[in-house]
């Protein structure tokens, strides 16, 4: 018996469903896993991790929580970072400073807020100053840094300026809120 017209367009719809019902499902799986993929980050730190203190621990927590803070990177001040494109070979950074942002020497200077407030602002914005030998030179870009305790995750970095055996690069983290 040859299908009707009717039937041949049920089955043409029937895939059509299950084919958007299964691409469907696949975005939504992709959807949580974004943040991550955006950012830089996966989730192979937690099991790689080994018999760390518990500080490490809870610094890569917050990484993998994507809560890159001023009171995450101070302890690795000083620290070498890892720059990894396609576009190039890997070269490391130091992390030299973590500095106030401009608004935040005005405001604590003149703000009535409570001491808490303001630390925790400050926690959530701030500036990242590396620096790099001048004969690797970085351009404005997007890019993975890689830290053995960190992990891995993604900033914006911007050159600064340059002496006679180093280039600098600053990455900005602004949180605040409009007041």
């Amino acid at each position: 018996m040859k299908d009707s017209p009717q039937q041949g367009s049920q089955k043409l719809s029937r895939r059509r469903f299950i084919g958007a019902g299964t691409l469907a499902a696949l975005s939504a799986g992709a959807v949580f896993c974004l943040p991550e993929v955006a950012m830089g980050q996966s989730r192979e730190r937690e099991s790689n991790r080994g018999a760390g203190s518990r500080r490490a621990a809870a610094e890569q927590r917050r990484v993998r929580d994507f809560e890159l803070t001023r009171s995450s990177f101070t302890p690795y001040l000083g620290n070498s970072f890892r720059v990894v494109s396609q576009a190039m070979t890997p070269v490391f950074l130091t992390l030299g400073e973590i500095n106030d942002l401009p608004a935040q020497r005005r405001q604590a200077a003149s703000s009535p807020e409570s001491e808490s407030a303001v630390a925790e602002e400050k926690d959530l914005s701030f500036a990242l100053v590396f620096r790099g030998f001048r004969h690797t030179p970085l351009r404005q870009q997007t890019c993975l840094l890689e830290h053995p305790l960190m992990g891995k995750f993604v900033l914006m970095i911007v050159p600064v300026g340059a002496d006679e055996a180093w280039c600098y690069y600053e990455a900005v983290f602004n949180r605040s809120l409009p007041r």
